[in-house]
């Protein structure tokens, strides 16, 4: 069983992690070029560094739960991908899945593109690789934001569960 203080310090670092992914749905929604145009190389390049940030916040929360619910972070070369695949899974009885297999499949999409962001030029990003992403995001955010949710409410229970 973890600790009571371990669960509570979890669940306050989600919840922050959220608030900041809030933040960056909302710079998504104020700035993102409008679809149908084409954006400026700025906006290409502005657009990619959101979308990037949204992967981060979402892997920082899945690296929290894996040290500190699972015991367990993948390691590797692949360590992103096995991390996000891990979520999608049950983890014994120390947790439910985080995410469902639909959602870690489209979150897949933003850790290829994360991947690519940070290893090429700005210049080089294609508008065609980030306008789906775009497009989907408000979705994926939402559903991902849900899953969150129960996540957290599943956090609670233990915590209570702890108390007594």
């Amino acid at each position: 069983m973890i600790a009571r203080n371990k669960l509570i310090v979890v669940r306050r670092y989600i919840a922050n992690e959220i608030d900041n992914l809030n933040k960056v749905q909302n710079e998504i929604s104020v700035f993102s070029p409008t679809i149908g145009e084409e954006p400026s190389s700025v906006e290409i390049r502005a657009s990619a560094s959101m979308l990037v940030d949204f992967y981060k916040g979402v892997e920082k929360i899945f690296e929290k739960i894996a040290r500190n619910i699972d015991q367990q972070l993948p390691k590797g070369e692949f360590w992103h991908s096995e991390l996000l695949r891990q979520m999608s899974q049950e983890f014994g009885s120390a947790r439910p899945p985080i995410v469902t297999q639909a959602l870690s499949k489209r979150l897949d999409e933003y850790l290829r593109f994360r991947h690519l962001a940070r290893n090429v030029y700005g210049f080089h990003l294609q508008w065609e690789r980030i306008k789906p992403l775009l497009v989907s995001f408000d979705d994926v955010f939402t559903e991902f934001s849900k899953c969150v949710t129960e996540f957290l409410n599943f956090l609670d229970n233990l915590i209570s569960a702890t108390q007594k």
